[in-house]
Formats: structure tokens, sequence, C-alpha cells
């Protein structure tokens, strides 16, 4: 298993923790068989998949990759706004 797979893993796991893995199945429209492998880093999720979960659970794709620390698919990434965005959010209009 790589470390990426280790990222993806962790992450789907804290997200459908409180759910039996029928209900995420089911949420998910996959076999049981198919949200196991995901889950326990055996298999990648398509990215039919991963659009499916964001959707789904309100997180970035980019959060489940490990790419992104935000959860939220709606989180401001302060890091890429320009002067002039953060003026604009910061002025009264």
């Amino acid at each position: 298993m790589t470390e990426f797979n280790d990222v993806i893993s962790s992450r789907l796991n804290e997200l459908f923790a409180g759910e039996t893995d029928y209900m995420t199945a089911s949420k998910l429209n996959m076999s049981l068989a198919n949200l196991n492998k995901i889950r326990n880093g055996k298999q990648q999720p398509t990215a039919e998949t991963l659009k499916l979960i964001s959707e789904k659970y309100n997180v970035s794709v980019d959060w489940i990759l490990g790419i992104k620390e935000h959860r939220d698919i709606n989180a401001l990434d302060l890091t890429t706004l320009t002067y002039e965005q953060v003026f604009s959010l910061i002025s009264p209009k």
C-alpha cells in the first residue's frame, strides 16, 4: 500500500465514521467489496467515485487526495488569493 493510498484510506475512514459499510456503499451506489477495497487502500477510487463522495459528503476532492488540508468543499484557500481578491472581500459594498 502506498502512502498516497494510505492518505485516501485514512480520510475516507474518517469521513465514513458513524455509518455502516452497507449504508456507505448504498449512498455511493457501489458494492461492499469495492468499498472495502477503497477503504483498505487496496484500490484507488475512480474519478467518478471521488466526485460522488465529494458531492454526497460535501468535502473537496483535494482533501480526499491529501492535496489540501481544507475538508470543506467551500473552504477559502487564502494562500492563492491575489491582493485584488482580498481587497474585494473586505471592502464595503
